[in-house]
C-alpha cells in the first residue's frame, strides 16, 4: 500500500508528489467552496444555475476527499482508513445526517 502511495521503492513523497495532490485538492473544491464564500457566507447576489454546485459536485469532491485524507493518514500513521470498497464508493459514515436536524441552538427556547 505505501508503494502504491509513494512509489515502488521510495521513502517518501516528492515535492512533486505534494505538490500535484496540492493541486488537483483545490481543483476538486473549488465549485463547493466558490459557492461556498460566495453566497453562503457573504450572501452576494443570488446565483446562477452555472454556479450551482450539484449533489454530483458534492458527491465527488466527498470521494476525493476521503481518497485524499486515506492516503495521508496511511503515510503518516501507517494505518489504513476504511470506507472507500473495491466494489464501489460507499462512505463509511452518514454524511446526510447534519442535514436533518437543526443544530444551532437558540438562547430564548419560546419565551
Amino acid at each position: 500500500m505505501f508503494d502504491e502511495a509513494v512509489g515502488k521503492g521510495r521513502e517518501q513523497l516528492t515535492k512533486s508528489q505534494i505538490k500535484a495532490d496540492m493541486d488537483a485538492l483545490l481543483a476538486n473544491v473549488k465549485k463547493i467552496e466558490d459557492y461556498a464564500n460566495n453566497y453562503v457566507a457573504h450572501h452576494s447576489e443570488r446565483p446562477t444555475a452555472s454556479d450551482l454546485p450539484t449533489f454530483k459536485d458534492l458527491k465527488e469532491t466527498m470521494e476525493f476527499l476521503e481518497k485524499l485524507l486515506q492516503k495521508y493518514y496511511l503515510l503518516i500513521t501507517g494505518w489504513q482508513l476504511s470506507g472507500i470498497e473495491e466494489t464501489g464508493f460507499r462512505f463509511s459514515y452518514d454524511w446526510k445526517r447534519i442535514f436533518t436536524f437543526p443544530w444551532i441552538e437558540t438562547k430564548d427556547k419560546g419565551a
